[in-house]
């Protein structure tokens, strides 16, 4: 089993170590199928030891991890009864050729990862869906389950979570920002878009922010109330809509670091930015709508979404060490196109 690491201190440095995939007493191999890779799974290694994404795969050396990706796996040994060889399941899995499971809790929708070093976690981080009968599953575009379910699952949680006054998303070329636009515009709120000149023709062309600026137009923000949604987390474009805005913004919500780092500073005019936890959010909508209602709403907005990106979106297929590599460096460093998406297989 090979697998790709980096330094938790810099994760710009990474290597390739081997690992034998052979399961004990109660556990299942799955060989990674293809995984999908974005700026999301960044701010996995930014917040990684702060929310815990270190636990899920860790490393034998503490000073590496193992960035947790949403994929698909397909059992090739299984010592578990309720788990058969030949099945596919989707969920977190390490970029690798393959992933070792311990399967507690499992049904006909699927399973969950009892190891005792993954029991902290949020249960969301450690479920699988078994895809065999999976509505959320298309056969035809196989590439976006992995690159769009954790990522609209936080627009769609988002867009259940906001009201409706004017919402201001930085990192607007990204997926997540993309999704809840596209939701805030569907039900009329005005969305605005903060993006880098390189991402300003290509966000303005979609349709679904009624403002597209540069984030050194921050300035020109005219809203008279409005909720700011940060998926970059930049201390400097944070503090210039604080600046700007101050008491006129209803409520600061931190989501992401698809800028690379996680900031902080001094206090912020306006309201206190405040994390958005996924997890927490899931468990508060499906205990208000019910866990089948849950899953109808949200299999509906994510089947429109696909189908939408297929009209802009180029998914790019890499498979190996090195183009793996070279894939995830370039998304590291924030120089990937915004209308590709990356489906990767480590072979």
């Amino acid at each position: 089993m090979a697998t790709l690491e980096v330094r938790k201190d810099d994760l710009h440095t990474t290597r390739f170590v081997e690992d034998d995939p052979t399961p004990a007493d109660g556990e299942v191999v799955a060989r990674v199928r293809h995984f999908g890779l974005s700026a999301n799974n960044i701010t996995y290694g930014l917040l990684g030891d702060m929310v815990g994404y270190w636990q899920v795969f860790p490393a034998a050396d503490p000073a590496w991890g193992r960035l947790p990706m949403w994929g698909v796996a397909e059992v090739v040994a299984s010592a578990h009864p309720e788990v058969t060889e030949g099945e596919s399941l989707f969920g977190y899995v390490p970029m690798s050729t393959h992933v070792v499971l311990t399967p507690g809790r499992v049904n006909d929708r699927g399973l969950t990862d009892a190891s005792a070093h993954r029991r902290a976690l949020a249960p969301v981080y450690n479920a699988y869906r078994r895809l065999h009968a999976d509505p959320l599953y298309d056969e035809d575009h196989p590439g976006e389950l992995p690159l769009f379910l954790p990522l609209f699952a936080l627009s769609f949680l988002l867009d259940a979570y906001l009201a409706d006054h004017p919402v201001i998303v930085s990192s607007a070329s990204s997926k997540a920002s993309l999704g809840l636009a596209r939701l805030l515009a569907r039900r009329g709120v005005e969305v605005v878009g903060l993006t880098s000149p390189r991402n300003v023709a290509f966000v303005a062309g979609l349709d679904v922010y009624a403002t597209t600026l540069t984030y050194d137009r921050v300035a020109d923000l005219s809203v008279t109330e409005a909720v700011f949604v940060d998926v970059a987390g930049n201390a400097a474009v944070r503090r210039a809509v604080h600046e700007r805005l101050g008491d006129r913004l209803v409520r600061s919500v931190l989501v992401g670091a698809t800028h690379g780092r996680v900031e902080a500073g001094a206090p912020l005019p306006g309201p206190e930015p405040t994390w958005f936890s996924t997890a927490d959010h899931m468990r508060e909508r499906t205990g208000e709508w019910g866990a089948a209602e849950f899953d109808r709403r949200f299999g509906a907005a994510l089947h429109d979404f696909a189908a939408w990106t297929r009209t802009w979106l180029t998914i790019s297929v890499s498979t190996g060490a090195e183009e793996v590599r070279a894939s995830y460096l370039s998304v590291l460093d924030g120089t990937t196109d915004p209308a590709t998406g990356h489906i990767l297989t480590l072979r």
